[in-house]
């Protein structure tokens, strides 16, 4: 699959998620976040005023459990991209958490969208 049609699965799948969030009541208030040490993939507040920063992970098929092909080091980067996003805005006194959001593309059928809340243990 080249560079450009990875991308537009990637650009599909996180606006996918972002409606799945919205449509469960976040805000979404940024997608694709940089830092100098990472990127997140979306931000949102929950109904209860949780910031959420999510990791979307799309596919093509029902591959490998998306939870584990999220290695220590880039969930290493988003814990600290988040607590960069929260230092300039003004927030480190506010609850957080890392979501991961699932978007499975298969042949001839709707997208599948799994979303594990606060995925990791760190």
């Amino acid at each position: 699959m080249s560079q450009t049609a990875i991308r537009t699965t990637g650009e599909r799948g996180e606006t996918l998620a972002s409606e799945h969030l919205a449509g469960q009541g976040y805000a979404v208030l940024v997608r694709n976040w940089r830092t100098r040490g990472g990127e997140i993939d979306i931000i949102a507040r929950s109904l209860e005023g949780v910031i959420v920063f999510v990791e979307v992970k799309t596919r093509r098929a029902a591959e490998a459990d998306p939870l584990e092909s999220i290695t220590l080091r880039k969930r290493r980067r988003l814990i600290g991209a988040a607590q960069v996003y929260l230092a300039q805005n003004h927030l480190t006194d506010a609850q957080w958490r890392i979501d991961v959001i699932a978007v499975t593309f298969a042949p001839r059928q709707p997208p599948h969208i799994e979303h594990f809340q606060d995925a990791f243990d760190w």
